[in-house]
């Protein structure tokens, strides 16, 4: 079985470098219940940025589910029990594909992972390009199947740091089980190596 594509990110910044340091963070504190972080201030000082860059960082956490605000009180981080928990993303743009068992395969070893981590899988038909806001919020991370994606629609995903990885026509055999575990490693490929974006809940588009 062919090995799925690495996940692609954008070069590391400034912002998406404190997103990812304050996400390690608060995804290893042991906290059960909500707990406070650091001042806008103490972070200009710990990493050295700039306060626009902590802001920006803070509202994407604040995006992803990992923090909210209280005025007058400071910024607090979700507890492993009040955590959001984010989807998983199959882009499939032709119903016609799911006509063929290896694409169903392959949604069927996603969803296995998905359902071991509590988590949910949303299939997508629509081009990245028409998405909502709440859409790409929703998603923790997203497969892509079949070529006819264009580049434009990928850079809709780096752009919104949306991790994904590209499963192609020439990664697919013809059996049912290389499909399925194809499907399966792919998310757990995402889910487990992307520490910057925690799963989610998600409503159906």
């Amino acid at each position: 079985m062919n090995s799925p594509q690495q996940v692609r990110f954008k070069k590391p910044t400034a912002r998406r470098h404190l997103v990812a340091e304050l996400t390690t963070e608060i995804l290893k504190n042991p906290s059960l219940e909500d707990f406070p972080i650091a001042s806008e201030h103490q972070l200009c000082r710990r990493f050295g940025v700039s306060r626009v860059t902590v802001r920006l960082a803070l509202g994407d956490l604040e995006n992803h589910g990992f923090i909210y605000r209280r005025h007058g009180k400071g910024t607090f981080a979700h507890g492993h029990s009040t955590r959001i928990r984010r989807s998983l993303g199959i882009l499939i743009k032709s119903s016609d594909a799911l006509k063929d068992t290896r694409y169903v395969e392959i949604i069927r070893g996603a969803q296995a992972t998905m359902t071991s981590r509590r988590s949910s899988l949303v299939l997508i038909s629509t081009s990245p390009l028409e998405w909502r806001g709440e859409t790409t919020r929703n998603l923790g991370a997203i497969i892509v199947l079949q070529q006819d994606v264009s580049e434009n629609e990928l850079a809709h995903f780096k752009n919104q740091n949306l991790p994904f990885l590209c499963i192609r026509e020439s990664q697919l055999t013809d059996g049912e089980a290389d499909c399925f575990y194809l499907g399966l490693n792919s998310a757990e490929t995402l889910i487990d190596s992307v520490k910057v974006i925690p799963e989610a809940d998600h409503s159906p588009r």
